[in-house]
Formats: C-alpha cells, sequence, structure tokens
C-alpha cells in the first residue's frame, strides 16, 4: 500500500511538472521583418520616426503576441495576425485613432 502511494504522488509530481513545461512562455527577439505586415504597417504609418528599442515574440500554449518597445517611452503589443491590442505611452502622448 505504502509503495503505491509513492508511486502515485511521483507519477503525480512528474505530470505536474510536464504540464509546467508545457505552459512556460518563450520570448524570443526578433527584427523588424520578422513582424506580421499589418504590425509593420502600423508601425510605419503612426510611429514612424520613433527608432525601435527591441521586439519580443512570445509564445505560451496557443497564445503569440509580439512586444515592441520604442524609444520615448512607447510600447505596442500586437496578436498573432499584427493587430494592434495594447499602446503605452510611458510619457504622455495620444494614443492613434484608426
Amino acid at each position: 500500500m505504502k509503495k503505491s502511494h509513492i508511486s502515485l504522488i511521483a507519477a503525480f509530481c512528474l505530470l505536474v511538472s510536464c504540464n509546467t513545461a508545457t505552459n512556460r512562455e518563450q520570448e524570443t527577439p526578433i527584427p523588424f521583418d520578422q513582424l506580421p505586415s499589418s504590425a509593420q504597417q502600423f508601425i510605419s504609418t503612426y510611429y514612424g520616426d520613433a527608432a525601435i528599442k527591441g521586439i519580443i515574440r512570445e509564445q505560451r500554449a496557443s497564445l503569440l503576441q509580439y512586444e515592441v518597445d520604442m524609444k520615448g517611452g512607447i510600447d505596442l503589443q500586437f496578436d498573432r495576425q499584427g493587430n494592434c491590442t495594447e499602446v503605452n505611452h510611458k510619457n504622455g502622448g495620444a494614443v492613434p485613432d484608426e
């Protein structure tokens, strides 16, 4: 009986660790040309003169999104199709109207 409890606990721990490993978030830096084309167009249209500090591709389970960090305190977030989902202006400023 004690052996089966230990086996059950070990199996549970293995299951939890495997599930946690598959749900880990992957963050990968990418260049501008690897953004979806609609995200590239959005940035070029509304922020063409702002320099990009970095772009991160985030993937976790079925979620894929892109975070763009720009100089001047501007952070943009895009979904997998390149639709803008979030705009943050840390130093104030207007959010573009589409």
